[in-house]
């Protein structure tokens, strides 16, 4: 696609999310309730099929271009799953299953066992299985997940109404969430073989992609509101950033967002590839542990205020914890990217770290 068109389609969600997603909207959302009026607009705009080719009826846009989509969507806060929306629907039309214009969830506990699929004849499809952690389960047209069919990786689409809650909870961030447990039917539409050039774990790698990339977007508010806090605010009749441990601080964060956006770059370049995974271990792993710097001292330099209801950093702050556990921590993404290396350890350690797939231009 032509990129002057994938960046009018990024300049029109920056509009959407700077007009609409309002503190008064977060705190909306932080009670309980569904922003349609927003998701409306999100998908008369065509977002949700950012990342779907024209072909299969998407907007097609290329991977940097829909992925900055993202980044903005942390960097505001949106309380929709788009970025869950998005990258469903980029997997079920690569997949050849249909793409959905409502929105979508995904399983984002991590590791996630994947379900358990068998086929009962030409049209139907039986799965099972758990899902301990799913956003939004009373909001979203399907649920996508990862399937196993005689060891054969799958995909699968689960309709509304195809799983049963067995607990409801809220996200750190405040987002509806539950635990719910598959045992149904699937019309055989519902379901496909993975190809291999998506890896044997696309869904896994896919979430932790577009959570490392909206948390380079959430830590870059969080350092900007910290930043013109302690610019504004004084103490003892000077700004707080004339203090020297201030300044210590907000260099020590500048510092970790740098990192976020970095890791952001690499989880873009490992999104979708099937040699992506050690890429995308990374920058998960990585990034986790800078935004929980970044939260931390962003906290420390608002004191009470910071943690106030009326104030809007918690939402922030709040949205990064909640990202940094989604589909695998920091420690089970080093995990992984230590397997990945013992696998290759026959090209030494060196040339393993270099072959990480290089970070396309910034996102």
């Amino acid at each position: 696609m032509d990129s002057n068109v994938g960046q009018i389609a990024v300049s029109t969600a920056e509009r959407i999310f700077s007009q609409t997603v309002t503190r008064q909207s977060l705190d909306s959302a932080a009670e309980g309730e569904w922003l349609a009026d927003l998701w409306q607009v999100i998908s008369d705009n065509g977002l949700p099929l950012a990342l779907v080719d024209e072909a299969s009826g998407g907007f097609g846009l290329d991977i940097d271009h829909g992925l900055m989509i993202v980044r903005l969507a942390g960097r505001y806060a949106v309380p929709l799953p788009l970025a869950e929306t998005m990258a469903a629907n980029h997997l079920l039309a690569r997949c050849g299953l249909e793409p959905a214009e409502g929105p979508l969830s995904m399983i984002v506990s991590g590791p996630a066992a994947p379900l358990a699929l068998t086929r009962k004849d030409d049209t139907t499809w039986h799965v099972e299985g758990q899902g301990a952690h799913v956003p939004w389960p009373d909001h979203v047209e399907s649920v996508v997940a990862h399937a196993h069919l005689d060891g054969a990786n799958h995909l699968v689409r689960l309709p509304h109404g195809a799983w049963t809650i067995a607990e409801t909870f809220t996200s750190t961030a405040d987002h509806p969430a539950a635990r719910v447990t598959i045992d149904t039917d699937l019309a055989a539409e519902n379901a496909a073989p993975i190809p291999a050039d998506l890896g044997p774990d696309p869904v896994m790698l896919a979430g932790a992609a577009i959570r490392t990339i909206a948390m380079a977007g959430a830590a870059q508010k969080v350092f900007d509101l910290t930043s013109e806090y302690a610019t504004t605010r004084k103490q003892f009749g000077r700004p707080l950033s004339r203090f020297q441990v201030i300044q210590h601080d907000l260099a020590r964060m500048a510092s970790a967002v740098a990192v976020t956006s970095a890791c952001a770059d690499m989880a873009a370049a490992g999104f979708s590839t099937p040699d992506g995974a050690a890429t995308i271990a990374a920058a998960k792993a990585r990034t986790g542990e800078a935004v929980g710097l970044i939260a931390g001292l962003a906290h420390q330099i608002h004191g009470a205020i910071g943690a106030s209801q009326e104030y809007e950093l918690q939402h922030f702050t709040r949205l990064l914890w909640s990202l940094r556990d989604d589909f695998g921590t920091e420690r089970h993404w080093q995990a992984r990217l230590a397997t990945l290396a013992l696998d290759h350890a026959d090209q030494g350690p060196w040339a393993f770290i270099t072959g990480m797939e290089p970070a396309r231009e910034a996102v």
